[in-house]
């Protein structure tokens, strides 16, 4: 069909009538004079953070998997460690029907993780002028025959009842009238009811702490609550704007020595109480930003001159040491003050050897560089992966075995599986390399 034939057909179906004219250059160039303003796209400064937004988005989406646990397994035992503290509660109500508990620790503050154990502290008014009330709290559960397996008394600064859960096998550690923990465990659930990005960056950091072996105390590392302290201070000190305020500025009435009730629901919800007053956060960095943040930020940390402080929000000089029997003998090293307690006690009392308190601060080095390089902040193969190599491994020693190869054929750039393999558990073996060794003597 020739051109012109094509033409009369659409103008004899009145194309032109249906749909609207385009408008000559000059009344468009009217129209967009009289439009709104586009307006400019600002992008963020990304200060080095991650080449690309699709890596931040990478790593948001790793740490957002923990604000409900890494699959359904986590979630399984959440729901068991709740199982085991009621049964709990109800033996030792049973036992002593004027027993207080308070649930302590990463578990009731949502900080927890699949290797979480249950601590309770409690106070048994009926007790009160026993010298050794664990002792008899051990005689009346062992008599008693129930669901807890009674094990040992650990002594210490704070003697420690340790139970096992017979059909769980869930540990749980039981004090007595120890207020600190209580505090401690309450100031974390109250940080986590400010801002809903504390509870997920807090989770994968302790995670990251666990599979590197900084948090390990009783080996002269870290221990939870100071990894979950410096998770607070940063959000506190090392973003601008802040992601979290003082609360104990805000609220005077939360120092010192406070009461916490023992039943959760009659508790105060400071996030709800913030956000009445007015209080918005200003902070909208990612769960990404934040966490690889938390590594930069303590990778240059003065520790030998800082100490900090969560309870002022802010790092401050560390004190002099007075007394060679004073128990602040650990401020060489770590220092994360207590928010509650006065005068000052340091939360990383257990760092206080040299070469492991350089082991801790090279890890933040490591974890940033880490995290740069490989886009992802699991520092451990999950156990899929391990079958999928394994897999691969054998299999590609099967091909090279079966396939009749001259070695005068084999090509100098291509090296054989083994040299591969091999490789790759040498890398594995610097990026896990072993600490440095507790001297005796030290707590």
């Amino acid at each position: 069909m020739a051109p012109t034939t094509i033409t009369k057909a659409f103008e004899s179906l009145n194309i032109k009538k249906n749909f609207p004219e385009a408008p000559a250059i000059e009344g468009l160039r009217m129209l967009l004079e009289r439009a709104a303003p586009v307006p400019k796209l600002v992008l963020r400064k990304r200060d080095g953070a991650f080449p690309t937004v699709e890596d931040e988005k990478r790593i948001t989406h790793q740490v957002a998997l923990f604000e409900h646990g890494v699959g359904a397994e986590f979630n399984q035992y959440r729901l068991k460690l709740k199982t085991v503290l009621a049964e709990l509660r109800k033996t030792v109500s049973r036992l002593f029907p004027d027993a207080k508990i308070w649930a302590t620790g990463s578990f009731p503050a949502n900080v927890d993780l699949p290797t979480s154990d249950i601590d309770v502290t409690m106070e048994i008014p009926s007790l009160d002028g026993e010298p050794r009330k664990l002792s008899v709290i051990r005689a009346a559960m062992e008599g008693q025959g129930g669901p807890f397996q009674v094990k040992k008394i650990v002594g210490g600064r704070v003697p420690v009842l340790a139970l096992m859960h017979k059909a769980t096998k869930v540990p749980v550690d039981v004090t007595m009238d120890n207020g600190a923990p209580k505090r401690n465990t309450q100031l974390l659930i109250w940080y986590g009811q400010v801002d809903r990005r504390f509870v997920p960056l807090c989770r994968a950091i302790k995670s990251w702490a666990s599979q590197t072996g900084v948090e390990n105390s009783m080996k002269g590392r870290l221990n939870s609550c100071s990894i979950c302290l410096m998770v607070i201070h940063y959000l506190q000190c090392g973003v601008t704007p802040a992601v979290l305020p003082s609360l104990q500025a805000i609220f005077p009435e939360l120092n010192g020595e406070i009461e916490i009730d023992c039943e959760e629901s009659k508790r105060r919800d400071l996030g709800e109480e913030l956000r009445a007053s007015g209080w918005a956060p200003t902070n909208q960095e990612s769960l990404g930003a934040l966490y690889l943040g938390f590594f930069r930020y303590f990778a240059k940390f003065d520790f030998i001159n800082q100490m900090i402080s969560v309870k002022n929000g802010c790092s401050m000089p560390k004190p002099k040491k007075n007394d060679e029997k004073d128990d602040t003998y650990a401020l060489r090293y770590t220092v994360i003050e207590d928010p509650f307690m006065n005068p000052l006690f340091n939360c990383a009392r257990t760092v206080n050897q040299g070469d492991i308190f350089e082991r801790l601060v090279s890890e933040f080095e490591k974890a940033l560089g880490f995290i740069k390089c490989h886009k992802t902040i699991f520092f451990q193969k999950s156990f899929r992966r391990v079958l999928m190599e394994r897999e691969g491994e054998e299999r590609d020693m099967m091909d090279f075995n079966t396939i009749n190869i001259p070695k005068d054929n084999w090509h100098g750039d291509k090296e054989k599986p083994s040299k591969f393999w091999n490789k790759k558990i040498q890398m594995m073996r610097c990026r896990f390399e072993e600490w440095p060794e507790q001297f005796q003597g030290y707590p």
